[in-house]
């Protein structure tokens, strides 16, 4: 059975040629890294590389969009870029949220698989997945023509987690410890009231002995009566403590949980090559440990509370 006829190969010695030129000579923009997991308030530094591998280039052009709800863009370096000279010095925007740069290598132009173009820090503001993306971008060819032989143009995504979970202080125990000073000066004068006693056991008589000792028991007795409902209140106040934390770890647990997802989702896409899916792989494992930490650190407070209660 034959698949093309004459017509059909015609066809096709005729059109190759228009596409093949495309197909060989073809740019590529990233941003690097791929993925990318930080904390509110981090500092990251994003990089831009442009790829040719058989063409030269001779111009780059674009602008690169971030989310200004989730990031802040503090400053921008091209001191090690490819590019020379510059149409439109590269800058910056936190209102519009666009990074934007043009320029140009000189002949003979650059050919390599990475070549950068600028990098800009940021710094994440709050939690949330932020990615990043190209738009209206231009990898001109050293043609003489100015041909675009730019072809993909990749994003990036940075995972913003909530900062670290504070440690609940112990609730205010002034007090407490003034009454328990108290109760410490008060055991000792106690203790010292025999003593002064026993050494005038000759002037005093056993009636007046007596009536000290029953002064310094009701002064003790008074002391613990007044204590026990600041004890009380302490436990309540360490039982509300202990249930804040249950529920910060659990709300901290959800969110992994929740950021596990979204890399497993950027994984099971079709155009993640081998080396962002190590990132992402990587990233959930990272994850998975700071889930199992977490996991393990409730297990051992509700071991120690369950200790302390009984």
């Amino acid at each position: 059975m034959r698949l093309f006829n004459n017509h059909s190969l015609v066809i096709f010695f005729w059109v190759a040629p228009l596409f093949l030129p495309q197909m060989l000579f073809a740019a590529t923009l990233e941003i690097a890294p791929a993925a990318v997991a930080v904390r509110e308030g981090d500092a990251v530094v994003m990089s831009i590389f442009v790829a040719s591998v058989d063409r030269p280039l001779n111009a780059v052009s674009g602008t690169m969009l971030f989310p200004t709800d989730l990031l802040q863009a503090v400053s921008i370096r091209s001191s090690d870029s490819i590019l020379t000279l510059w149409v439109d010095e590269t800058s910056f925007s936190n209102d519009t949220g666009a990074v934007k740069w043009s320029g140009i290598v000189p002949n003979p132009g650059f050919t390599g698989s990475r070549g950068k173009i600028l990098s800009i820090e940021f710094r994440a503001k709050r939690a949330g997945t932020a990615v990043l993306g190209f738009t209206t971008p231009q990898v001109l060819a050293n043609d003489g023509k100015g041909t675009d032989i730019l072809k993909l143009a990749k994003s990036a995504t940075i995972l913003i987690s909530a900062s670290a979970i504070p440690v609940a202080s112990t609730p205010p125990q002034t007090s407490e410890i003034s009454s328990a000073t108290s109760f410490s000066d008060s055991t000792s004068s106690s203790v010292e009231v025999p003593g002064v006693v026993a050494n005038s056991r000759n002037v005093f008589s056993p009636l007046i002995l007596g009536g000290v000792l029953t002064l310094a028991l009701g002064f003790l007795a008074g002391l613990l009566i007044g204590r026990y409902p600041r004890m009380t209140r302490s436990m309540r106040k360490a039982k509300r403590v202990e249930s804040d934390v249950h529920r910060r770890f659990e709300k901290f647990l959800a969110y992994i949980a929740e950021e596990r997802q979204v890399v497993k989702t950027l994984s099971d896409k079709k155009d993640i090559d081998p080396h962002e899916q190590g990132i992402l792989k990587k990233l959930d494992d990272e994850l998975g440990t700071a889930e199992h930490f977490i996991e393990d650190k409730v297990q051992a407070i509700e071991k120690d509370v369950h200790l302390e209660k009984t």
